[in-house]
């Protein structure tokens, strides 16, 4: 996973660049003293403004055993612009994995089922408005970021030897014993176990109209807990990551107008032919 997290940076090195040069889907019209132009974006969503984020995905295990466990997952989320290159976002999730344990050559295990449920806050740096500036026709945006949160996981590992371990479940199995025959109940939802989760990753999106987006996520989420899988080797805390694609929608905050007899001055990202492209103001004339 860590080589996918390389390479998803290397695009976003690579698309930076193309940002700059993002399509505009702005109109214009003449009038006796000039053109107009209107931006896609600027007379119709504030660069403050909430969103709603939804995606799914794989999902990838990574804990004691060598090779990352396999799952899926989805992710959803309310956010606000604070500004044009900071947002914050909440987030709630699933996971769910289960695969072969290849521990050592000698000792096999089989995670039967490992889920959680997922729920934190994330501060996003948008790098491409905070180097080159705000642009409303942009189309591309790369976006880092990092949160607090909690997970709520249950996890049902068997042995090599037929034993079992479940943690999470909040009941006794009938069958193992032995030092190994832990059966946990935690505290959260349906006797899940809790830990405190730190995720972090990086958001390309795309912008297929002023208010809807497209993104793909990659998401890597650090785990205050050893037990995650249900096999505690007093060793390295647990950590688990995706790749979420999906989409963004963008509420709508209509700029105010005040209406001069038969003049119009709105605010919006509008630009008379000629001038200053991305101008705060636009006047238009009914006659």
């Amino acid at each position: 996973m860590l080589g996918l997290v390389k390479r998803m940076l290397i695009v976003a090195l690579v698309v930076c660049p193309l940002t700059f040069f993002g399509q505009g889907w702005g109109g214009s019209y003449k009038t006796k003293s000039g053109t107009y132009g209107m931006s896609a974006y600027g007379n119709s969503v504030s660069t403050s403004s909430p969103y709603f984020s939804g995606g799914i995905g794989p999902s990838f295990l990574n804990a004691d055993n060598p090779s990352p466990v396999m799952g899926y997952g989805a992710r959803f989320g309310i956010g606000y612009d604070l500004q044009s290159a900071v947002s914050i976002q909440g987030n709630i999730g699933f996971s769910k994995f289960s695969g072969e344990y290849n521990y050592t050559p000698t000792i096999n295990f089989e995670l039967l089922n490992s889920d959680c449920l997922e729920l934190d806050v994330n501060l996003s740096l948008n790098i491409v408005n905070l180097f080159f500036g705000y642009n409303a026709d942009r189309r591309i945006q790369v976006s880092p970021h990092i949160g607090v949160g909690q997970v709520q996981y249950r996890s049902h590992m068997r042995w090599y030897d037929g034993r079992e371990i479940t943690k999470g479940y909040g009941r006794q199995l009938p069958y193992g014993d032995g030092e190994y025959a832990v059966n946990e109940k935690g505290n959260g939802i349906h006797g899940r176990m809790v830990a405190l989760t730190i995720p972090c990753g990086l958001d390309i999106n795309y912008s297929v109209t002023k208010e809807l987006r497209v993104h793909l996520d990659v998401i890597t989420t650090f785990v205050d807990s050893d037990a995650f899988d249900a096999i505690e080797t007093f060793g390295s805390k647990d950590w688990y990551s995706g790749v979420r694609i999906g989409v963004t929608y963008k509420w709508k905050r209509r700029a105010s107008s005040t209406n001069f007899g038969n003049k119009i001055i709105g605010s919006g990202n509008m630009f008379k032919s000629g001038g200053r492209r991305g101008s705060p103001c636009a006047i238009r004339y009914n006659g």
